[in-house]
């Protein structure tokens, strides 16, 4: 198996992220077997940059069950609001990670959440991760690409009554990792989202962030994660600086 800590907050972009990705930058992993073993939870702020940026407060956590040395069950919920306090929303969901493949260089693991963004909406997302490794339990450095699918309830439009009430879209992102040491470790990830038959109004490929992360065991079964994202412009936006800070305990 993969080291220990390393799922990453709403079990990194393959989950409720999508709906808003809210996380600290890690990969992704099964559980220690036997039973609860798994707590994370992180705070962050985004959107910190110029004025008129939108800025929010955004918070996460999990609960993860392993069950097998290869498959794990979680609880996941996230919860976003303006600078201000208003304008809350929480996104809550059930899901389970598999690792089918577990070899010396490459890993494979899969992922499926189920979940509700506030009471009105219902989401669906599976996906995947690549892990390619140097060496084994991520110990010195490695690729790892992220992609999956994500659909997500959403109402019609008062004057187009024939638009899908589901949206479809792709998130997919790309990373590289480096141990620095036994307990030390830098992220780098780039992430993007592609929406399949796009409103009007949306653009079918959002450019998201270049994230980069240190993550830090201060003790055998505690993990500190840290997250500095810089938001890509698109279209005349202005470029937005978020910080998450996460903790990760793990029962062994």
């Amino acid at each position: 198996m993969k080291s220990a800590g390393t799922v990453g907050l709403a079990s990194a972009l393959l989950s409720i992220a999508w709906v808003g990705r809210a996380h600290a930058l890690d990969t992704l992993e099964t559980y220690e077997p036997g039973g609860l073993t798994r707590f994370e939870a992180a705070v962050g702020v985004e959107g910190m940059g110029p004025r008129g940026t939108e800025r929010g407060l955004c918070t996460a956590f999990l609960f993860g069950v392993g069950i097998t040395d290869w498959f794990s069950a979680h609880y996941i919920g996230s919860g976003r609001s303006s600078e201000h306090l208003t304008n809350g929303q929480t996104v809550h969901g059930f899901g389970v990670i598999a690792t089918p493949i577990d070899s010396y260089h490459f890993d494979l693991d899969l992922l499926a959440d189920v979940g509700f963004v506030g009471t009105e909406r219902a989401f669906v997302s599976p996906g995947l991760e690549l892990n390619i490794d140097a060496h084994p339990d991520q110990s010195s450095f490695g690729l790892f690409v992220q992609v999956g699918a994500h659909v997500m309830g959403r109402p019609p439009l008062p004057d187009g009554p024939l638009q899908p009430r589901r949206k479809l879209s792709v998130p997919f992102a790309l990373g590289s990792y480096v141990a620095l040491a036994d307990v030390h470790r830098l992220l780098l990830l780039m992430d993007f989202l592609s929406i399949v038959d796009p409103r009007p109004e949306d653009r079918p490929l959002e450019v998201g962030a270049l994230r980069a992360g240190y993550n830090v065991a201060v003790h055998e079964q505690i993990e500190l994660q840290h997250e500095v994202l810089l938001d890509l412009p698109q279209d005349g936006e202005d470029v937005a600086v978020g910080i998450w800070f996460g903790i990760q305990a793990t029962a062994r």
